[in-house]
């Protein structure tokens, strides 16, 4: 009894091991109930024996079959769906079939739609793949076709925010984008003659400075000749305003620089030009100037120019007395002509002094008289001779500007 019961046993087990169905010829038996039914045109009978084929095994062209099959039955969503994973999944000996579901796949997307909802931190312009016009503001949901869009998001004042995102059939995309707003900085000096520039940053202005900044450290320097250069320092956060109102100070170790004889002149010290009071001023004082070494250089149109380095000290006045020489032109020419005419001049006297000399010592009356008169004609051409020799000395020299120095006071 034992044995019989045994043997009943392996037989049941035996015989539902070698009932137990083949996964593949399930799937193979699917797809083919699935064809068949294709093939008639029963779309919803196909497209269930080919999910079923592909819950078993799960092959790439099955995939395809369900897509065709969703579509004819106006599923363009699950197509879609059906579609994106068969070209991802497709195997090298799918190649036309690939190019087949591009196709439709494209198809689709004319058809489909997703929904991008745009946000940002502050009210935005939003424009989509390159357009030129807006599609609107923010807060904004799109309907865009499915794919691959990039959105460029635009608050007024603020840079350009650029994103890429994936627009999925039937599916709502969220956005969010903190837009970089740039900050403000407002500098007013008293007084207003005083210049303001951004450390590294070529070029300045003068009396006030109202201008954006970009998020991060930045740094202004505030000059006057005269009074203590001030320095501003700002770590800029995005969207703040920095306003800062500077009244600057004299100069406890200045020195004072004062210029005579200017006639109008252009003075500039250190690369800026700092102009008379009046256009017929002589006299120029710098009060409050900072102790150390100062170019000084002075242009007047009808003048030679004339420059030098200056050493300031603490508390020191220094006076600085100019002469300036005249511009002449053809110089050389002048002088060459004047010694010219002083040798002419020599050598006539030279020659009358000897012929007058023969006469003076003649025992003749007249040549006695004429000899007196050569002499004093002589004598004239040696004063001539000799006045023309200096002119000429003089105009060639170089004829530069000069200046004399007086230093009072200083440590």
């Amino acid at each position: 009894m034992i044995w019989a019961r045994v043997v009943l046993a392996l037989l049941v087990i035996s015989g539902s091991v070698s009932a137990a169905p083949d996964p593949n010829q399930e799937a193979e038996r699917e797809y083919k109930l699935g064809f068949d039914a294709l093939q008639t045109g029963d779309c919803a009978t196909a497209l269930v024996h080919y999910q079923r084929s592909f819950a078993l095994v799960r092959r790439p062209r099955t995939l395809f079959n369900m897509a065709v099959c969703q579509e004819q039955l106006g599923q363009d969503l699950d197509a879609w769906r059906s579609y994106q994973a068969f070209v991802g999944q497709a195997e090298p000996r799918d190649a036309t079939i690939v190019a087949r579901a591009k196709e439709r796949l494209e198809i689709l997307r004319a058809r489909l739609s997703g929904t991008v909802s745009v946000d940002a931190t502050a009210r935005s312009s939003v424009f989509v793949d390159s357009e030129r016009q807006a599609r609107g503001e923010t807060p904004l949901t799109l309907t865009l076709p499915p794919g691959s869009h990039v959105l460029r998001v635009v608050a007024p004042g603020g840079s350009p925010v650029d994103r890429t995102i994936q627009v999925n059939p039937g599916e709502t995309t969220v956005v969010s984008v903190e837009i970089p707003l740039p900050s403000t900085i407002s500098i007013r000096v008293e007084p207003a003659d005083a210049t303001i520039e951004e450390v590294g940053i070529t070029g300045q202005v003068t009396g006030a400075l109202v201008a954006k900044m970009t998020v991060g450290h930045h740094e202004y320097t505030v000059r006057r000749i005269g009074l203590r250069t001030e320095r501003v320092v700002v770590d800029a956060v995005a969207g703040r305003s920095y306003e800062h109102q500077i009244t600057m100070r004299p100069d406890r170790d200045a020195a004072t620089l004062i210029v005579e004889g200017l006639d109008g002149a252009t003075l500039t010290l250190d690369g800026r030009a700092v102009p008379p009071a009046t256009s017929t001023s002589r006299v120029l004082a710098m009060r409050d100037l900072p102790a150390g070494d100062h170019a000084i250089q002075v242009e007047h149109p009808r003048y030679r120019p004339w420059s030098q380095r200056l050493q300031l000290l603490p508390g020191e006045t220094v006076v600085v007395e100019l002469a300036l020489a005249p511009k002449q032109t053809n110089r050389r020419t002048l002088a060459w002509t004047a010694g010219g005419i002083g040798a002419a001049s020599v050598v006539v006297g030279g020659v009358l002094g000897v012929l007058a000399l023969g006469d003076v010592t003649s025992d003749s009356s007249d040549r006695h008289a004429r000899g007196d008169t050569r002499a004093w004609v002589a004598d004239g051409m040696f004063a001539l001779g000799a006045a023309a020799v200096i002119i000429a000395w003089r105009l060639a020299r170089d004829g530069a500007s000069s200046a004399i120095i007086h230093r009072n006071g200083g440590e």
